[in-house]
């Protein structure tokens, strides 16, 4: 389970009041991890697919551990991905920003099922999708021409029947201007979708997600009038997303995120105090928080036995109360490609200046996705 989302920016668009975007990664246990900056000048995809731009963006991405024994696998996923696994968690990428203002999300979706390989569409595996975007893209509208049905890509499964029983995936990408695309693979072919609602969770597909939506519409961030044993009216305060829902699945995580962004819509542009960019950051990271798992909120359900869970299938020593949780979260910002992230086990934000350590580098570096201390502030 993972949420992703854009917040607007209310007023003119500046580096003060930028255009942001977010997510959640949630997951059943934790995948290790790392925080890579990639510098434009660096060996990456060099003998893979050539996308139509041309060009080379530097970017920072979460990634997937390339150790095999960092997982704790089945000896049938062992033998599945030996001699495959380094290659392929080098280049797995679930969520990154460029040095021109492109974000990308992979989140998790059960029921993908991605472009069988063909001789006349160059195929990028999804795994590597995000991290190949942000290497080479800077809008949306080159994904949309590189990637849509009359173009020279397409999304692919490197090892067909395995890898995407570990990670079913589709992925969300916003620019610096505010466009949003989404790509769900269903049925082996390739759909994109303009992302204007600007929210992103998991299965079902995300037309089925917005037509559940209109079934809230009528809920708003603005209190209701309602009437007391006397007759007289008062304002219910916190009434008007009176019955917005609250449990972790993808379809109320999807609807209770829309919700969220428009309060953060609701922010009065002609108050200077409330387009401080503190403020803007604030309120993305306090909307995230709304999305977020705690751990032990959703467990696995054993009554049909141990083999009904998939997840179960790949670890070597599944625990006894196997839990979905929100392990991390990150914040673009599109404008200063400023990379935000915030863990589980230690909630600060912390903030990565892409341009600034881009600058000083010349090959790929990696940072501290879960940083142990300071986990709070002595006062």
């Amino acid at each position: 389970m993972c949420t992703h989302l854009t917040l607007a920016p209310q007023g003119s668009i500046s580096n003060d009041n930028p255009r942001l975007s977010g997510r959640c990664h949630d997951f059943p246990f934790v995948i290790p991890t790392t925080l890579q900056l990639v510098p434009k000048q660096a060996e990456l995809f060099v003998d893979g697919p050539q996308a139509s731009t041309g060009k080379r963006y530097g970017f920072a991405s979460v990634r997937a551990s390339d150790n095999l024994q960092d997982y704790p696998v089945t000896p049938w996923m062992t033998q599945a991905l030996k001699g495959k696994f380094k290659a392929l968690a080098q280049n797995t990428f679930y969520d990154g920003l460029n040095e021109v203002g492109l974000s990308g999300s992979a989140l998790y979706m059960v029921g993908s099922h991605y472009e069988a390989v063909s001789d006349t569409r160059a195929g990028v595996p999804y795994n590597q999708l995000v991290g190949f975007v942000l290497r080479h893209y800077a809008s949306v509208d080159e994904i949309e021409r590189d990637f849509g049905p009359d173009g020279p890509l397409a999304v692919i499964n490197p090892l067909p029947g395995v890898l995407e029983q570990i990670l079913p995936l589709h992925m969300a990408f916003t620019d610096q201007a505010g466009n949003a695309l989404i790509i769900e693979c269903l049925n082996g072919e390739t759909q994109l979708y303009r992302n204007h609602h600007g929210v992103m969770t998991n299965q079902p597909s995300y037309p089925w997600q917005l037509n559940n939506l209109n079934h809230y519409t009528h809920l708003s961030c603005t209190n209701v009038v309602k009437f007391d044993d006397q007759g007289q009216a008062y304002q219910a305060n916190g009434s008007g997303l009176q019955g917005l829902p609250a449990d972790a699945t993808p379809e109320s995580r999807f609807v209770r995120a829309f919700k969220m962004r428009q309060a953060g819509a609701s922010i009065n542009p002609d108050e200077p105090a409330h387009l401080s960019y503190q403020l803007r950051i604030m309120q993305m990271f306090k909307v995230l928080q709304t999305m977020w798992v705690p751990m032990g909120s959703v467990l696995e359900n054993t009554s049909l036995g141990r083999d009904a869970a998939p997840v179960d299938k790949l670890l070597l020593d599944p625990p006894k109360n196997l839990n979905d949780f929100s392990q991390f979260c990150t914040i673009r910002d599109h404008q200063n490609c400023y990379f935000y992230f915030s863990t589980y086990s230690n909630p600060g934000l912390n903030r990565l200046d892409l341009p600034q350590r881009l600058a000083g580098i010349s090959d790929i570096e990696e940072i501290e996705l879960f940083p142990t201390e300071p986990w709070y502030t002595a006062v």
